[in-house]
């Protein structure tokens, strides 16, 4: 019975350890996003990440007016992650890195730099 038991610890264990082994993409889940010194309908909104049927992550910006933007690419480099998507014609990277449950970083417009910040969203309970 020790045996058995001592199997099953083990046997749990072991998917434990590959399961973090392969580590989720630390990007995937939604995100509450600022860019204060954006236009005003493209200033805040959610960030949303997840696995496309090719497992890859694939997203889409909702802006406060529900107007959506799919992201065009997400890559990562050297713990920085850049999303890329096409506003009205223009194209904008967003270039961020993700501590603590926060992306802070720059969109690349046009126009010029903006700061980009966005937290984990977590729903109430």
């Amino acid at each position: 019975m020790k045996k058995l038991s001592l199997t099953f610890f083990i046997l749990f264990l072991g998917l434990i350890l590959a399961g973090n082994a392969k580590g989720a993409d630390p990007l995937l889940g939604s995100w509450t996003f600022t860019a204060s010194q954006a236009p005003w309908e493209y200033s805040q909104g959610m960030l949303i990440i997840e696995l496309n049927d090719d497992k890859a992550p694939a997203g889409k910006l909702v802006f406060r007016n529900n107007y959506e933007v799919p992201l065009t690419r997400i890559s990562e480099q050297e713990k920085k992650y850049t999303l890329v998507s096409n506003i009205e014609g223009y194209t904008i990277t967003t270039v961020v890195e993700l501590k603590n449950d926060t992306l802070t970083g720059i969109a690349r417009t046009p126009d010029g730099n903006i700061p980009f910040s966005a937290k984990r969203y977590v729903p109430e309970k």
